[in-house]
């Protein structure tokens, strides 16, 4: 089994990453994984992908500046929860944050994630690594196993 570890497919378009072309959606992205390509001189395809929301659409084109906290970090994850929920044999859904949001609230929004979507990872804006697993560890949260 092939598993991309890094994907950011969006329904948004991306400022950051892509200004000049349509979102990359999660179906663009299928396509783009089915391939083939060529491993030991075999066709093969990439069989799962972890998906994340672009952090371009964290930090620049991010439409829902007027949500506060958790409700932000809700409408920033989701299209990867809806991607994930659409394409559980193929998506493996991951967490970021904005850390404008707050790190316990952050912190609360990927405990959520672990147990209501299905989040296998957590992926950090590099401001917010510390603070975000030592909270964990002090909850003992099961987000952290």
């Amino acid at each position: 089994m092939i598993i991309d570890l890094s994907c950011y497919p969006t329904d948004k378009v991306d400022s950051a990453w892509r200004p000049d072309g349509p979102p990359f959606t999660g179906e663009r992205l299928l396509k783009m994984l089915d391939g083939p390509y060529s491993v030991n001189g075999k066709p093969r395809r990439i069989d799962k992908a972890f998906i994340v929301p672009p952090e371009g659409n964290t930090l620049h084109n991010f439409d829902n500046d007027h949500l506060d906290h958790r409700e932000g970090i809700r409408a920033c994850m989701a299209y990867t929860v809806e991607m994930v929920k659409e394409y559980p044999d193929r998506f493996i859904g991951s967490f970021v944050f904005n850390p404008r949001y707050g790190v316990h609230d952050g912190v609360a929004e990927l405990e959520r994630a672990v147990a209501r979507s299905g989040a296998r990872n957590r992926i950090q804006h590099a401001s917010t690594k510390w603070n975000v697993a030592s909270t964990l560890s002090r909850r003992g949260s099961a987000a952290i196993q």
